[in-house]
């Protein structure tokens, strides 16, 4: 049983949706570690940002990450906390402030897939075994995606049934 005594041996869409914490979790961890570090696209026109002028035909280069990091939604910013997103939806808060997927026109066009492939897949590993970090926590490395250092070498055991 899941999240509100969930049947999770039998998951479709609409039992995903129900788990409301699962996705607080997620989010959080895309929050940290975005599948993508960043981008590059080219400035349109020209344009001011905090005083500097972007010339049109510029390549502009954009960090998920940093922007995440300074993004004022975010108090305590490096504890992994999922239930910051368990509060007011970031929907409320200014636009581009959580963007692990990109924003605007651009944005990721299978980031609904993967956020529900990464559901499956959290509810499967907790759900059906026991698993160790052989190196505890991972150290990240970023480019051009975000990837564990140490290839995360991780020790998994099944659960026995009763």
């Amino acid at each position: 049983m899941g999240e509100n005594g969930m049947d999770l041996e039998n998951l479709n869409i609409e039992s995903l949706e129900q788990l409301r914490y699962t996705g607080c979790v997620l989010k959080e961890t895309l929050r940290i570690n975005p599948p993508v570090p960043g981008g590059f696209r080219v400035a349109l026109k020209t344009f001011e940002l905090n005083g500097y002028q972007i010339p049109k035909g510029w390549n502009v280069i954009y960090s998920i990450c940093d922007t995440h990091d300074v993004a004022e939604v975010f108090p305590n910013k490096e504890a992994f906390h999922p239930e910051r997103f368990m509060k007011k939806p970031l929907a409320d808060s200014p636009r581009f402030q959580y963007i692990p997927f990109g924003g605007g026109s651009r944005m990721c066009v299978g980031k609904e897939f993967a956020k529900v492939l990464l559901k499956i897949f959290l509810v499967e590993v907790v759900t059906k075994c026991h698993w160790t970090l052989l190196n505890g926590p991972p150290t990240m490395k970023t480019g051009p995606t975000v990837y564990p250092v140490d290839n995360l070498p991780t020790k998994f055991t099944s659960y026995v049934k009763t």
